[in-house]
């Protein structure tokens, strides 16, 4: 990207779209799909965007996530949250999650933060631990994707031990 002439430049995802802006170019950032572009950088407020930047922010809403998973298990009341501490939007959205379940009384979570480097390894083993649901947010999450699916719909024995 470095000397190219651009007339504009489009980032999907948090991490590219922080490094775009570090990056500073001539040419304007359009972004798609960062939930929260304050927290990460990205621009300093969303009314006014700046740092030559500006996009469309998918904030997650938790709260609809959960009405839909009581129509859809009506029996869950543990959910496995994780998420990958490095990313402001991953914290965001659960830190909104753990906020919604304690507020439901009947609601109660565990937690598994997971880092960019462990995304593989934490793919590959058992979920069957979260004993109703899982909501995991991050954008490392998407590459494991083929593993956890296996994983959490296999329900092999459980060999990784979640955080709280």
């Amino acid at each position: 990207m470095a000397g190219a002439d651009l007339d504009f430049i489009v980032t999907i995802a948090t991490p590219p779209t922080q490094a775009m802006v570090n990056f500073e170019p001539e040419a304007p950032v359009f972004f798609i799909s960062v939930s929260n572009p304050v927290g990460a950088g990205v621009i300093t407020e969303m009314e006014h965007p700046d740092k030559n930047a500006t996009g469309a922010s998918n904030a997650i809403p938790v709260d609809e996530m959960f009405k839909l998973a009581a129509r859809v298990t009506p029996k869950a009341r543990t959910f496995g949250l994780i998420y990958n501490s490095g990313e402001i939007n991953s914290v965001t959205t659960i830190n909104a999650a753990k906020a919604y379940m304690d507020k439901m009384e009947s609601y109660s979570y565990k937690e598994a933060v997971v880092t960019a480097s462990s995304w593989r390894l934490f793919s590959a083993s058992p979920v069957s631990r979260f004993s109703r649901g899982s909501f995991g947010h991050t954008s490392g999450f998407a590459s494991a994707r083929p593993a956890t699916t296996t994983t959490w719909y296999g329900l092999r024995p459980s060999t990784w031990t979640p955080r709280g």
